[in-house]
């Protein structure tokens, strides 16, 4: 329908264009001639229109891919979005947790060494470490810690003092124990 209100309005405006002085008197060539250009023009006009038109499809073809991509974009913005809130609030959990494991270290460590200190002062034995020493070995073969003393990181400064003297005197360290082998995994 558009189409063909386009269609009349140019072939009118076209007509417009052609003197009316051409038809009055001039001849029938003449008149023919007029409408053959009339006609040409009319031709163009058509043509032109067909590539505007071809190019409005294309154009809408283009926008709703656009609008597809833009779509996808978005879903993926919102995934992504999601994703960040939910590692912040994980974050925020984790550093809570971490605050209270130092909180818990801190207060194991002070009651660790209170304990020490009472069992040291006392002169009460509260742990050993059983090693064979050679000329360029040591041989960690057990660690005790009296049942009562144990979970308080004894056996790890018992483990840490045998390993410091033996690196401070060029020894190799051989954990028989498993426990000093855990530790030595863990700290070396």
């Amino acid at each position: 329908m558009l189409k063909k209100v386009i269609k009349t309005g140019i072939l009118f405006i076209l007509l417009c264009m052609v003197p009316l002085t051409s038809f009055a008197g001039n001849g029938k060539d003449e008149a023919e001639e007029k409408k053959n250009q009339a006609e040409e023009k009319k031709k163009e006009v058509e043509d032109l229109i067909q590539e505007l038109e071809t190019e409005k499809a294309n154009t809408e073809a283009y926008i709703l891919a656009l609008d597809a991509e833009m779509a996808a974009l978005d879903e993926s913005i919102s995934t992504a979005e999601a994703e960040i809130a939910q590692t912040e609030a994980d974050i925020v959990v984790k550093q809570q947790e971490l605050e209270e494991a130092k909180i818990e270290e801190e207060t194991q460590y002070e009651t660790m060494k209170a304990r020490i200190k009472f069992m040291y002062e006392n002169g009460e034995e509260i742990g050993k470490a059983i090693c064979r020493y050679s000329e360029d070995a040591v041989d960690i073969l057990h660690v005790i810690v009296k049942p009562e003393m144990r979970g308080n990181g004894l056996a790890a400064v018992l483990v840490e003092r045998v390993v410091d003297d033996a690196e401070k005197e060029n020894k190799e360290i051989i954990p028989t124990c498993s426990y000093a082998r855990a530790w030595l995994k863990e700290h070396k």
